[in-house]
């Protein structure tokens, strides 16, 4: 069709249809985003548009507990240990990681900098302004990096035998989601190391704004959304903000 000639009606029936091929609601609706994007260009009206968009379930993100990180780090080797310990030290994004090149460390100030990202060997800049920052790293985390460039002082920081970026899919596929098998822990992508970077900062009563700016996020609305509590901190919580009562109330039948 002629984008002039896309109406409400033709893209309620597009929706259905890709409903029906079976995508994930996420999926489907992020599709929706970018012809809608697309089509604001040609001046249509899309912004008044009530589409029937398929349900996306409430599914919490996977995110890894430090008790979590800790195994699979154990159980990681070569870069692939650093990798993952500087993915939860600093909750950075895979393809930030990634990206990083050796002169981006700054030992003697403890920090890291964040600048660029790679999504399949292409160098872009980071997904916001706000991806642009420096990251202070803890002593441990820093050594583990110093030990594994040895005499490098240039080049990749992470990369294949080739030299080349390494990619989120591969880490994923054969190294991280084998781990989490051998460990038998839930499997979670590289992402999960980010959001479980997250809620250990506010768990540790960190403020909302330096963490949203270590993280890189846009906005405090996100970073709240990477938030997760287990089990057990919730079950500290409830004991900690009983009601102080001299005396059991009884409870009527």
């Amino acid at each position: 069709m002629l984008l002039e000639q896309v109406d409400k009606q033709a893209v309620q029936i597009w929706i259905n249809d890709l409903t029906a091929s079976g995508l994930a609601p996420k999926t489907v609706s992020n599709i929706v985003k970018l012809l809608k994007s697309i089509l604001s260009w040609s001046d249509v009206g899309t912004r008044d548009w009530r589409l029937r968009l398929p349900e996306i379930p409430e599914d919490e993100q996977r995110w890894f507990t430090e008790e979590e990180v800790e195994k699979i780090i154990e159980a990681a080797k070569g870069q692939y240990r650093v990798l993952f310990r500087l993915a939860y030290a600093t909750g950075m994004r895979a393809g930030e990681l990634f990206g990083l090149y050796v002169d981006d460390l700054k030992f003697g100030a403890g920090t890291v900098r964040v600048t660029r990202s790679t999504f399949r060997n292409i160098e872009e800049s980071p997904k916001s302004r706000k991806g642009r920052r420096t990251i202070y790293l803890d002593s441990r985390t820093l050594g583990e990096v110093r030990a594994l460039l040895a005499d490098r002082t240039s080049g990749r920081v992470f990369m294949t035998k080739l030299g080349t970026p390494l990619k989120v899919g591969d880490v994923d596929r054969y190294v991280l989601r084998q781990i989490c098998k051998k460990l038998g822990i839930p499997h979670g992508g590289m992402h999960a190391f980010r959001h479980g970077r997250v809620s250990k900062m506010q768990s540790a009563g960190v403020n909302e704004k330096v963490i949203q700016t270590a993280i890189g996020h846009s906005s405090l609305r996100m970073t709240r959304r990477y938030t997760h509590f287990s089990h057990e901190q919730r079950r500290e919580l409830a004991e900690k903000l009983a009601p102080s009562l001299s005396q059991s109330v009884p409870i009527s039948a």
